[in-house]
């Protein structure tokens, strides 16, 4: 089932360019970067939603609108099947769409970004962890 993707809005991606992220996750067609929310955006419920930047250059993936515009298209549509169950919710992913991701087979492309949401889903829970450790060693 498709559910609506929920974008970030350009005056949001300052400030995320601006944090290091240790959630990443590189394959053939794009790479991902999660960023957990440190406050929580109006009208979005942190345990339920998530938003998502799709990002794609002229210069890494086409000069023509066509190409860029139909990658990220084939991206979008198989993150809106994918994210919604089984990436962490209460983040922020950009999403850097490479010129492989024009050609491949569908099937490859969703096995790639299940790939990418179950690395996140992972090392965000390992994150996590550290946190309440480093909290409890501290106190």
């Amino acid at each position: 089932m498709t559910r609506k993707v929920i974008g970030i809005t350009s005056t949001f991606l300052t400030n995320i360019f601006s944090k290091p992220s240790r959630l990443q996750s590189k394959h053939e067609c794009f790479s991902v970067k999660a960023f957990p929310w440190s406050t929580i955006p109006q009208g979005l419920d942190p345990k339920k939603d998530f938003r998502v930047a799709f990002i794609t250059s002229k210069k890494k993936l086409s000069k023509l609108a066509v190409h860029r515009n139909r990658a990220e298209r084939r991206v979008k549509a198989s993150v809106s099947i994918v994210f919604p169950d089984m990436a962490p919710k209460g983040y922020d992913y950009i999403i850097y769409i490479l010129p492989s991701s024009i050609p491949i087979k569908w099937e490859k492309l969703q096995s790639q970004v299940v790939q990418a949401a179950s690395r996140i889903h992972h090392l965000s829970r390992n994150e996590t962890i550290k946190s309440s450790r480093s909290r409890t060693t501290q106190l």
